[in-house]
């Protein structure tokens, strides 16, 4: 009987799936729409098209993420998102193949946590269900040596929540996740934007504000024309938002990540601290696209710092490696 080996990372934003020999096979918004117009829950929608649907539906259709700070927080609508998912990806054989899957966790997660995901896996037809963590996984995925006794920072930001470790030998030597991601810079826009402007714009307003003119720089002059309610009028009106005027929005954000990763270096050993000085941060997740974010930490942290192309994508592609390296893999569930 064949096996198909995927990894998956259920975010709060978005899930992505890594099979192994064919690389990233999905990734979508982690959204499922659905009614409750009878005693079970009909799915009407899930990833792209539930995002599509939002604002934009009857009240009796619910359009959320299962998912909130990188926790499963209703298990029922994840099983049910997860395996219309998994349907995406599976093709259909006459003979039913084994499915093991290993699931990209944020860091600290507590055993009640951790048997979620598992039940989840088993939903979807798995017959095993490993973790890594997403700072782990991240390194990988950044094509940093993990297995060499030599210390680093690895930092996830991702919509819900972001991880900060200092990692050596394939183990987590201090870190954390903090419940803080990239939705809740969205609701900090959309607030200064009601505030300032007293125009009421919609959450994905909010964050197409953050993706194309978030910037941590002082004197950038980036602008987005974005249409809403006008608070006053309730009329439809447009206005201009300019990136210096939604930087306190964006850099309060990143003082706490600043702050969270001297927190790590504060317990690491002056061994580690050695290596890190050397090594730097390497930035994971889809906030490190933020404009300025390199220059930022390494101004207020004087550490190096490494950020991909594709930083959305790293801890996906570092877990879909580990999929092929089971020393690695197995060095860090051992640890």
């Amino acid at each position: 009987m064949s096996m198909l080996e995927f990894a998956i990372e259920l975010g709060t934003t978005n899930t992505a799936i890594y099979q192994k020999g064919s690389g990233i096979v999905l990734l979508e918004p982690t959204l499922i729409a659905s009614s409750n117009d009878t005693k079970k829950t009909v799915v009407k929608a899930v990833g792209q098209l539930a995002k599509k649907m939002q604002g934009k539906t009857a009240s009796n259709i619910n359009i959320v993420s299962p998912v909130k700070d990188g926790i499963v927080e209703d298990f029922n609508l994840a099983k049910l998102l997860l395996f219309r998912f998994m349907k995406k990806v599976i093709t259909k054989t006459l003979v039913k193949p084994k499915i093991k899957l290993l699931f990209v966790v944020p860091c600290g997660l507590s055993v009640k946590e951790k048997t979620q995901y598992k039940d989840l896996g088993y939903y979807v037809g798995a017959s095993r269900v490993e973790f890594v963590e997403n700072v782990l996984a991240g390194l990988v995925g950044c094509s940093f040596n993990t297995n060499l006794p030599s210390g680093v920072i690895s930092l996830n930001l991702g919509g819900g929540s972001f991880s900060v470790a200092s990692v050596s030998l394939n183990s987590i030597i201090a870190g954390y996740t903090i419940s803080m991601g990239g939705q809740k810079m969205d609701e900090a826009i959309l607030q200064y934007v009601l505030d300032a402007y007293e125009l009421e714009i919609s959450l994905q307003t909010a964050e197409k504000i953050k993706r194309e003119i978030g910037s941590l720089y002082i004197h950038d002059t980036s602008n987005l024309e974005v249409s809403g309610i006008d608070l006053n009028t309730k009329s439809p009106r447009q206005d201009v938002v300019f990136s210096s005027n939604i930087r306190r929005a964006v850099e309060y954000y990143f003082e706490k990540v600043v702050g969270a990763i001297e927190d790590v270096l504060n317990s690491s050993s002056p061994d580690i601290i050695a290596d890190i000085s050397n090594n730097g941060i390497y930035v994971t997740g889809g906030l490190a696209n933020i404009t300025g974010l390199e220059n930022y930490l390494k101004k207020r942290l004087r550490l190096p710092v490494f950020i991909l192309d594709k930083p959305e994508e790293a801890v996906i592609i570092g877990a879909g490696k580990l999929l092929s390296d089971k020393k690695t893999l197995n060095a860090m569930i051992k640890n």
